[in-house]
């Protein structure tokens, strides 16, 4: 089973990116383990819930409260946390779709902790 984090889960390429491991169907390969979002609070509670990954990374700290207070109710196992570059160390592959130059540290975190990187981000490059 392959391991994946999605940096910017809420965005067009982290949405993109689950309805493919979704569509890969019930014995996907796939596993979600992390997801990070900036300040989408009821789209990443949706994507937690679905995906029932360990971390949920939330940038902008009043966002990351309510996700943390909505998660610890519902799931309680699931890590809430404020840094998407801590992702990469629970997947085998990152995708990083963050937007502008915010992406910079979830690609770092990514390649020195070996992991695998799907790059969405120019400002990476």
């Amino acid at each position: 089973m392959v391991l994946v984090a999605i940096a910017g889960s809420t965005g067009s390429i982290g949405k993109q990116t689950l309805e493919v491991i979704r569509a890969s169907g019930e014995s996907s390969k796939y596993q979600v383990v992390a997801l990070s979002a900036n300040s989408s609070v009821d789209e990443v509670l949706e994507q937690a819930r679905t995906y029932k990954p360990s971390m949920v990374a939330i940038a902008e700290p009043v966002a990351r409260k309510k996700v943390a207070e909505q998660l610890k109710l519902t799931h309680p196992k699931i890590e809430v946390v404020d840094d998407a570059a801590q992702l990469a160390t629970l997947a085998d592959v990152v995708v990083n779709g963050v937007v502008g130059f915010a992406g910079l540290t979830v690609t770092m975190s990514t390649l020195k902790n070996g992991k695998r990187l799907a790059l969405a981000n120019k400002e990476s490059l």
